[in-house]
């Protein structure tokens, strides 16, 4: 096989890698919460916000869903950004979520 052939199907592979492989900052950012309840029981119908961190007054940017029966909460996002978790009812958990371009971050949270 000659050089220039040998030359050719390596641009090729390295085209196709590139191709296939995408770039993470096209991808969306994701997380999942899961709440457990004080016994380590998914904790299903838990009001979770998510805010952004240090925010006052508190963020227009607050996200917010019910946790589903194995007591978990799932969000989509476009930017990456840190924020914190708040579930309606019970004392601050301390916790953060961080949403990564291309990436699902999983988070537990025990009340």
């Amino acid at each position: 096989m000659s050089r220039f052939a040998l030359s050719g199907i390596l641009l090729l592979v390295i085209f196709s890698v590139a191709l296939t492989s995408g770039c993470a900052k096209d991808k969306p950012c994701k997380a999942v919460v899961t709440v457990l309840d004080p016994s380590g029981n998914p904790l299903s119908g838990a009001d979770v916000h998510l805010k952004v961190l240090n925010s006052t007054p508190p963020s227009a940017t607050d996200l917010q869903t019910s946790t589903d029966a194995s007591g978990q909460a799932s969000y989509e996002v476009n930017l990456p950004q840190i924020l914190d978790i708040v579930v309606t009812g019970f004392p601050a958990t301390g916790k953060v979520v961080r949403f990564e371009q291309g990436k699902t971050d999983a988070v537990t949270v025990q009340l």
